[in-house]
């Protein structure tokens, strides 16, 4: 992926990161925007936190050393730790992949 000719991860993390949430609106259900790790919602009852993430090769692991199963495990053990520091506690998850 690129933008204006360079490549994401030449960016690096807080560039790209800036880049894509200046593009995002606040709503009217929505009590913290996106930042860094996630934002804060309101539908119906509590709020929420609703977080993403993603885990680049040969920086955030090497399939050598690594399965699916220890991928998705670092990846839910990351965010529930990430919401667990923001003061918000891990209730579910649910993740994906791009085909690997």
């Amino acid at each position: 992926m690129t933008k204006d000719g360079q490549l994401v991860i030449e960016l690096g993390e807080r560039a790209a990161l800036a880049r894509a949430v200046a593009h995002f609106k606040k709503g009217a259900n929505t009590s913290v925007g996106s930042g860094d790790d996630a934002a804060v919602i309101r539908l119906s009852g509590p709020e929420f936190v609703v977080t993403t993430d993603t885990m680049i090769e040969g920086h955030d692991f090497r399939h050598e050393f690594s399965s699916g199963f220890d991928l998705g495990y670092k990846g839910s053990c990351d965010k529930r730790r990430g919401c667990l520091c923001d003061g918000s506690q891990a209730r579910g998850a649910c993740g994906g992949n791009d085909g690997y």
